[in-house]
């Protein structure tokens, strides 16, 4: 059944067949409250779901009201479910306290957020594929919503690879289906491990570039400058897991640190490790490759011959177009 935009232009009853029929949670996009005669604070809610984007609207106490933008809910239906002017009325809105493994996190995107609905019916496909501790750990790391739209929003780079509106996404999405076919040649590799290293490599950089409104360009922020995004992405791992209590095998967890910190050349004095997993070699090589595949688009030329000049590639790239 498809439930987008359910509308009603005057009060009417709404069977339970087309309620059952809505998603189990939804996204809070934007939210406001009034007062009615009686003194009772009325608030009206927009909800987004991948199936679904609906209006409901419900009497409380004011100070009981503790929704907000951004929070991910569960709707309580009347035992009457009607609809008045294109909302649903029902009982109240009950708060995600925690994230689950059976709710897909990328269902929860709003539309606006990102235009090219096909990279999140690839996310959301790609998410359900993590063993569920994962599944649970990647929710609780993007639990804040502002950092999930950034996450999703913005550049990989500010003058490299996908430099772009959404280009962290895309890029993550690509190193993840990289991994998996080099994973395929690799069967010592844990799939798991690999799937969660690619989520996590860059999600640091939801929080190291900004946006400059003066200059209409991303900046680094001061995140950005002073921690970057590998200490970032590890410190909403640790929190997530701790604040969550996200169980986690020791092996497996430790292997996925290892993956998300190790360093190829890495002095010893930095601390850091070098490679010696399967897993954080082939987050590595994909990660390498998908940054490369990205500037050769940008810079090689349509023709036979030489593209343009890119310092991240120290040169220009030579390419046959034609056979």
């Amino acid at each position: 059944m498809n439930l987008i935009n359910v509308t009603s232009n005057k009060l009417s009853s709404i069977t339970s067949q087309m309620t059952r029929a809505l998603p189990s949670c939804f996204r809070v996009t934007a939210i406001k409250a009034s007062i009615s005669p009686k003194g009772n604070q009325v608030m009206v809610a927009q909800l987004s779901h991948f199936q679904a984007d609906i209006k409901v609207m419900w009497q409380t106490k004011p100070q009981e009201n503790r929704v907000s933008e951004g929070d991910i809910v569960e709707i309580i239906f009347e035992t009457d479910i009607r609809s008045y002017d294109g909302m649903l009325i029902v009982d109240g809105l009950s708060l995600l306290s925690s994230p689950s493994h059976t709710i897909n996190l990328f269902h929860t995107v709003p539309r606006s957020w990102v235009k090219q609905h096909q990279l999140i019916i690839n996310a959301a496909q790609l998410f359900e594929r993590l063993p569920e501790y994962f599944k649970a750990l990647l929710f609780g790391a993007l639990w804040n919503s502002d950092r999930f739209k950034r996450f999703l929003t913005g550049p990989s780079s500010m003058k490299g690879h996908h430099h772009y509106l959404n280009g962290n996404l895309i890029h993550t999405l690509d190193v993840i289906e990289r991994a998996i076919a080099i994973s395929a040649q690799s069967p010592k590799a844990n799939l798991g491990i690999v799937m969660m290293g690619a989520w996590m490599h860059d999600i640091g950089k939801a929080d190291e570039y900004v946006f400059d409104q003066e200059k209409s360009c991303f900046g680094m922020s001061e995140r950005g400058v002073l921690v970057g995004h590998k200490i970032s992405a590890i410190e909403w791992l640790c929190s997530a897991k701790a604040k969550y209590d996200i169980q986690v095998p020791d092996q497996i967890w430790m292997s996925l640190l290892h993956t998300l910190t190790a360093v190829k050349g890495a002095p010893d004095w930095m601390g850091l490790r070098e490679p010696m997993t399967p897993e954080s070699l082939i987050i590595s090589t994909a990660d390498r490759l998908s940054g490369q595949h990205d500037l050769l688009e940008q810079t090689a030329t349509e023709l036979d011959g030489f593209g343009k000049y890119h310092r991240h590639l120290k040169g220009r790239p030579y390419v046959l177009a034609s056979l």
